[in-house]
């Protein structure tokens, strides 16, 4: 995976998703040998860290490898070697997409592709239900109060589970007998959008896709800010019992947003080593009543993912103000004139280019 490399779906789909943020991506290029404990991984459209934690994990030059071979209920300094995401990083979001691109390198019972929540217990120095890496040995009758997760391999290496614990209770559980062959590189997207389906009032769906196919749905009765993910993890339970992954990880991404069946598929199309160039811009249009304001979405219509968190005022407009607010532009006339108002502004995306866009804001005459 070069450091270039970035993802853009609504290119190849020709669909415009600017507000589908590409948060964090981990691409796991570090040069090739052992991964040591305590390895921070830094993704590069952010700077956010995730962490290797436990014993055992490699890289190859291209991808991260895990070896799977312990369960979760034990020291720092035996426990097989997994990835380690920051606390709050999907609580933190409203809708979520997480993508991978992984290789199982033999079956381990219940290994997660991910998890993502608490224990009914944690360990010294944590949050409530987290397990911290530490020396002391963790119980293995640890088990998750709250929990989101993909497990490949239930049974044996071609079975799998979407399931979802709330306060101690499966609220949605999703078994599937996919074909896996060990050594193979698959394509997997996991999404959450609240505010849909069955449970819309109180939580969301989601959805877990495989070499761009949905697999498996589930409307679920928190919304992802009910979470308390405190364990959020590549490669480990939060069953302290089950068996670590043995895989190999490519690529993973996260995204504020439920890419749609279409977004999934163009990803997997243009694959984990896509480079994406700077973002594209397109002028931007609005009519406003003299002295009054208006809102403009201008990254709405702009492709390449532009970061909404890059926006800035490039030239400022002759007449009133325009000023970032929310990812948008606010514009405020002054003055009595009718002409109409320029002004540009600039945003970058994950390749950090930037590009410059036109604002052009004409003056309606007509009665409010």
């Amino acid at each position: 995976m070069t450091n270039s490399a970035y993802f853009i779906a609504a290119v190849l789909a020709g669909i415009s998703v600017a507000h589908a943020e590409l948060i964090n991506r981990w691409s796991f290029n570090n040069i090739a040998g052992t991964a040591q404990r305590g390895t921070i991984l830094p993704d590069s459209v952010s700077g956010t860290i995730a962490t290797v934690r436990g014993n055992g994990a490699s890289f190859t030059g291209s991808a991260l490898t895990i070896p799977g071979n312990t369960d979760g209920a034990q020291p720092s300094s035996s426990i097989a070697g997994y990835v380690d995401l920051p606390n709050g990083i999907f609580s933190s979001k409203t809708d979520l997409t997480i993508e991978i691109w992984s290789t199982t390198l033999s079956y381990k019972a219940n290994a997660r592709l991910f998890d993502f929540g608490r224990g009914s217990s944690g360990t010294t120095g944590g949050a409530p239900g987290e397990l911290v890496d530490q020396e002391n040995t963790v119980s293995n009758f640890i088990t998750p109060l709250q929990a989101v997760y993909v497990t490949l391999g239930v049974s044996n290496i071609s079975t799998q589970r979407l399931k979802a614990i709330y306060n101690g209770d499966t609220v949605a559980e999703v078994n599937t007998s996919l074909s896996t062959a060990t050594g193979t590189q698959y394509h997997h997207v996991f999404t959450f959008q609240e505010g849909v389906g069955t449970t819309a009032a109180t939580g969301g769906r989601m959805i877990w896709y495989s070499e761009g196919e949905m697999r498996a749905i589930a409307d679920v009765n928190f919304r992802l800010r009910d979470i308390q993910d405190v364990n959020n993890w590549l490669g480990r339970s939060n069953f302290t019992g089950d068996s670590l992954a043995h895989a190999r990880y490519n690529e993973v991404r996260i995204y504020d947003h439920a890419l749609t069946l279409s977004e999934v598929q163009a990803s997997r199309t243009a694959g984990a080593d896509l480079v994406i160039g700077p973002p594209v811009t397109f002028d931007d249009t609005g009519t406003v009543h003299p002295g009054q304001k208006i809102v403009l979405d201008v990254l709405a219509n702009d492709r390449n993912l532009p970061l909404a968190a890059t926006l800035q005022i490039a030239t400022h407009p002759t007449t009133g103000t325009a000023e970032v607010k929310g990812g948008k532009i606010l514009y405020t006339h002054t003055g009595s004139s009718m002409d109409p108002v320029s002004f540009t502004y600039q945003v970058a995306n994950a390749s950090t280019e930037t590009a410059t866009g036109a604002v052009t804001v004409s003056l309606a005459e007509s009665l409010r």
